[in-house]
């Protein structure tokens, strides 16, 4: 996967313009910080700028494997962001592709899949419903069923 590290993050752009925050952001959920409501941070302000009222940015497609990779070190401490705000990313790219370069698209596509794997296997132990509903459409999305996942969020909206 790719790393923060290795990602230039003031190169790629969010809702708000250059994406040099992101990090810190990413950096912030690795201790899986509860998301009491919606406006819970970091969640609120990455949602907010890498899936800003559906629209996505070359710094969403970075950020999916980041959020992915903090997810496998806990998947049982995931909380609904960790599954909801990549796997809206990978719908609304797949409706309307991002332009980034092959690698940042290779690191996207294999988190997607991680992402869909990660949810199959936890699915079993998720009691939260909305969590367990954001898993079973990321396991969609992983096997390329975009609109079946974009129908299952939208009837748990």
């Amino acid at each position: 996967m790719t790393t923060s590290q290795t990602v230039d993050w003031h190169l790629l752009c969010h809702a708000y313009g250059e994406a040099g925050d992101i990090p810190s952001l990413l950096k912030k959920i690795e201790s899986f910080p509860a998301e009491t409501d919606w406006q819970a941070e970091p969640w609120f302000s990455l949602w907010s700028s890498l899936y800003h009222q559906g629209d996505i940015y070359s710094a969403s497609i970075a950020a999916v494997p980041q959020i992915v990779s903090v997810l496998s070190q806990a998947p049982s401490k995931a909380t609904l962001g960790f599954y909801l705000l990549p796997t809206l990313i990978a719908i609304a790219d797949n409706a309307n592709p991002t332009d980034v370069h092959a690698g940042m698209r290779d690191s996207f596509n294999r988190a997607v899949a991680t992402l869909g794997a990660i949810a199959a296997s936890e699915l079993p132990s998720i009691v939260d419903e909305h969590v367990a509903t954001a898993a079973q459409a990321a396991v969609l999305a992983s096997h390329g069923d975009y609109r079946q996942a974009g129908e299952l969020l939208e009837a748990d909206a």
